[in-house]
């Protein structure tokens, strides 16, 4: 929680009030339909590069997630990776070392915590990104079929 309200690069959709004149000017990116991942972040970063998007210390709100499945896991951890390599280095072009570098980050923390707490979600997070990082490498980040709910 912020305890001030600040000016931020991009926000989550879960939290966000947009004017119906941002809705008219900028558009969602189709290519992260029936995922529900990053698509919040893709489109309040662009909306930052011509408007100020603003955290309210004072709002509060409660976001509510849904158990993801074990058999969704590797799914999941694919979908990370790639999604986070296609808005993060396709579209806004941020630097693909640092990008890589907390990548991988993910999922070595993953990794470690699935075999210290002996976890199958975190064991199968970790084999999606690892799925990922191949998917990046092939050069298949521009498709995402397989990935829809």
């Amino acid at each position: 929680p912020y305890k001030v309200s600040r000016e931020v690069g991009w926000l989550y959709g879960g939290a966000t009030f947009w004017k119906k004149e941002v809705l008219d000017k900028f558009d969602f990116d189709e290519w992260f339909s029936g995922v529900g991942y990053c698509e919040d972040l893709d489109f309040s970063y662009g909306v930052s590069r011509k408007y100020k998007l603003m955290i309210c210390a004072d709002a509060e709100c409660y976001h509510h997630d849904k158990e993801i499945k074990l058999e969704k896991m590797i799914p999941m951890g694919e979908w990370s990776i790639v999604a986070w390599w296609y808005f993060a280095r396709v579209k806004h072009q941020f630097n693909p070392i640092l990008v890589l570098w907390s990548m991988v980050g993910l999922s070595v923390v993953n990794l470690i915590y699935s075999v210290s707490k002996m976890s199958k979600k975190r064991w199968n997070y970790f084999l999606g990104t690892l799925k990922g990082f191949g998917k990046i490498l092939l050069g298949k980040v521009a498709s995402h079929q397989g990935f829809q709910k």
